[in-house]
């Protein structure tokens, strides 16, 4: 995988975990920056930037949940290492229109994912270090961690401990 590829892969887990957390039953954050009806309003009042700032908005306030339940020092999918963080920050704000509209149209692709073997553990989850985060060997088990805790309506917070 190439580091552009890790990089749109972390935007639309990202993406997606933003929206479910922001659509479940209940609500893991307190935002709906994703729905339809925010769409409309950040299209009035952003133009073309709409999806971006949305985007950056719902990841912001699951950044803040995730802060919560974890140390300061550990990494999770909304605070990455440094350079990745960068590059997914910069990337996102970068992208077209028509690229943004082709990530929100799979916003739901999560809640929608079949449930991973083994239920997480409510609450903080540590699923590796930040090598995993760096190598893209993390992305399928912190897909099947979110997944799996969407679908039966708990709260998981993965997080990769520094390597």
């Amino acid at each position: 995988m190439t580091f552009s590829e890790l990089i749109e892969q972390f935007i639309l887990l990202r993406l997606q975990v933003a929206y479910a957390g922001e659509a479940g039953k209940p609500s893991w954050w307190p935002t709906a920056c994703l729905t339809a009806g925010a769409a409309l309003d950040f299209k009035a009042l952003f133009a073309d930037a709409a999806p971006a700032v949305a985007w950056q908005l719902s990841s912001q306030a699951a950044c803040q949940a995730h802060d919560k339940w974890l140390s300061g020092m550990d990494y999770h999918l909304f605070r990455l290492p440094e350079g990745l963080e960068e590059a997914i920050y910069h990337t996102g704000l970068q992208l077209s229109n028509s690229q943004a509209q082709a990530l929100l149209a799979q916003k739901e692709a999560l809640l929608a994912a079949p449930e991973a073997q083994g239920n997480p553990a409510t609450g903080p989850h540590r699923l590796g270090s930040s090598a995993d985060l760096l190598t893209g060997n993390a992305l399928p088990a912190l897909r099947a961690c979110y997944a799996a805790a969407f679908a039966e309506g708990s709260q998981v917070f993965p997080y990769f401990t520094a390597a």
